[in-house]
């Protein structure tokens, strides 16, 4: 299995932990949840919006099928996860359950990707985001960018690099660590919002030629290549 986001790891845990324990089988709901998550986030990552719609709302009718909100709360967390990591901005409405009482984690963990570390409690965060937010919350680039660095996981890598950026505390590191990450494992949609972001900030800075340098990747990466 590939490595997966600490919080994205803690969805599928509970989908597919039947699978090595025991004899007895695993239940279609389980496994037929666990692929579909996989799917979503890969197309989502990668650029294919439709398929990554069909893989979520797949998705989310297995895991209907368990009746724990809590875990469809983790599910739409983490679509909220993706979505941060692409430089979105949030709805709650599409991030937690409407009508339902959540889980402390759940809503902490809402907070950390809107707002930062200001409005979340770092000791209830998954533990790979423990550091990070700290630093976040001390506001220093250089240790903020040493603790994403940090982070094994290349998704929570990047869904720390784009929370830094929401919170306006990053500099052209942060940006080169997520697309380090992404371009390590292919996500292709997320290697393009960082390049772009790359080049912007270039240009900010007076930097033309490493700019320019930026944007002809990205047309490289776009273009048929002749």
């Amino acid at each position: 299995m590939k490595r997966l986001s600490p919080f994205l790891f803690v969805v599928l845990l509970v989908l597919a932990l039947a699978a090595g324990c025991g004899s007895k089988p695993v239940p279609d709901w389980k496994m037929g949840g666990f692929n579909a998550m996989e799917s979503y986030k890969k197309n989502f990552l990668e650029g294919d919006e439709r398929k990554a719609d069909l893989y979520f709302e797949l998705a989310v009718r297995e895991i209907q099928k368990s009746g724990d909100p809590d875990l469809l709360d983790r599910v739409l967390l983490t679509r909220c996860a993706l979505r941060t990591a692409a430089l979105e901005s949030l709805s709650p409405g599409d991030c937690l359950l409407s009508g339902w009482k959540h889980t402390k984690e759940n809503e902490n963990y809402l907070a950390f990707l809107r707002e930062g570390a200001g409005k979340a409690d770092p000791s209830l965060l998954p533990p790979a985001y423990r550091k990070f937010a700290d630093a976040l919350e001390a506001g220093k680039i250089g240790p903020l960018n040493d603790a994403v660095a940090g982070i094994d996981d290349p998704l929570s890598r990047v869904v720390a690099s784009a929370v830094a950026v929401k919170a306006g505390r990053f500099d052209d590191r942060t940006l080169e660590l997520a697309l380090e990450a992404a371009s390590r494992e292919g996500w292709k949609k997320i290697v393009l919002l960082y390049l772009d972001r790359l080049e912007a900030l270039s240009r900010e800075q007076g930097k033309m030629e490493q700019a320019d340098r930026l944007r002809r990747r990205q047309e490289i990466l776009t273009a048929p290549l002749k």
